[in-house]
């Protein structure tokens, strides 16, 4: 297996793990924050439709530029950033500009994740590979699921939302190797 994949497998579990922690019950923060079940529809529909529109234009810029590893990198690091500001949200409004960034975020670095992974995929161990992505995200996100419920129930919201950030925070560190390790 090429190092970028493990760094990118390892870097997406850190990644969804601290997206897992609240997102199960994301419609509670929101409740917490003063909005009700629309406003956290919209939240999550903002995120989305951002990720959506912007996701083709990175993409588009990615392979003009040959800058992947950049813009993964840089992705990373708005979505870390954009976690803490979970922690300063007090209102819906601020919660949808939040999810902006994110969505903006997540689309910097999915065209390029997905390329690089693609590109350095070993041949012949292409659905293995692949597999094991899936498999251990999602293994990941079940578990810290129920984590994150456990601490919002147990410590509260903002103890969550740090928590997640640490989790962006090391991912993005991780992530970061990619700058230095040269790819297929």
């Amino acid at each position: 297996m090429h190092k970028i994949i493990k760094i990118l497998i390892e870097t997406s579990i850190l990644c969804n793990i601290g997206f897992a922690l609240l997102q199960p019950i994301f419609a509670i923060f929101v409740q917490q924050i003063g909005g009700d079940i629309l406003e956290a529809a919209v939240a999550m529909g903002i995120f989305s439709i951002i990720l959506g529109i912007t996701t083709y234009i990175f993409g588009r810029i990615e392979d003009r530029r040959n800058i992947k590893n950049k813009l993964v990198v840089l992705g990373y690091s708005i979505i870390t950033m954009s976690f803490l500001g979970y922690y300063f949200v007090r209102n819906p409004f601020d919660l949808f500009i939040v999810q902006i960034i994110i969505g903006f975020g997540t689309a910097l670095l999915t065209p390029g994740w997905d390329a690089l992974f693609t590109l350095n995929v070993t041949r012949g161990k292409e659905a293995v590979e692949w597999g094991l992505w899936d498999g251990s995200v999602h293994v990941s996100v079940g578990i810290f699921a129920i984590i994150g419920g456990i601490i919002a129930f147990s410590l509260g919201f903002k103890t969550l939302v740090l928590i997640m950030f640490v989790f962006e925070l090391v991912a993005t560190i991780s992530i970061s190797r990619l700058l230095w390790v040269k790819s297929k």
